[in-house]
């Protein structure tokens, strides 16, 4: 950084575009928000203005500087709490969606397999099934030149009485 403007200076600049492209290269997955978690967590921001709002009305209504001190000090450690449940509904938050990710990845392997086991059964059973019609389709064959050999062999019978 050049100390005398404040600035970074262009080493700088580039080494944090280098680690803002290396974050923006990393893959990472993604699971859908649906609509009763945005519900919530709109009512949780709505709830958290309420309460900024009363702290601004209540500002305006102390009169003396004791008052505010103690009102700002009050208002203060409410926002810490505030604060305080929201990162911890955000992670209770994160973690069951990652929850929901791993067990969905779990259902859907778990369906491929069966899938996979489901095409190899019909396909080992339509296998044996073409196997079976080429073995009955053989058998016709030869019934059928048998029976186009009938007519000849009653020719040659009739042929050879007459000889005799």
């Amino acid at each position: 950084m050049n100390s005398s403007y404040a600035r970074p200076s262009a080493a700088d600049m580039r080494e944090r575009q280098k680690q803002t492209l290396a974050q923006a290269a990393a893959v990472q997955p993604t699971v859908a928000v649906t609509e009763p978690n945005w519900k919530a967590m709109i009512s949780s921001q709505e709830q958290q203005v309420q309460t900024l709002a009363l702290i601004l009305e209540r500002l305006h209504l102390l009169a003396t500087d004791e008052r505010i001190r103690e009102s700002m000090q009050e208002q203060i450690y409410l926002l810490r709490e505030c604060q305080n449940e929201t990162e911890e509904s955000t992670l209770a938050y994160q973690k069951s969606i990652a929850k929901a990710a791993a067990d969905a990845e779990q259902l859907m392997k778990t369906a491929a397999r069966a899938i996979e086991i489901h095409s190899g059964k019909v396909s080992e059973e339509f296998s044996k099934a073409i196997s079976e019609q080429k073995s009955q389709m053989r058998k016709w064959m030869i019934r059928c030149l048998l029976i186009s050999l009938i007519p000849s062999l009653i020719q040659l019978i009739l042929v050879s009485l007459q000889l005799v």
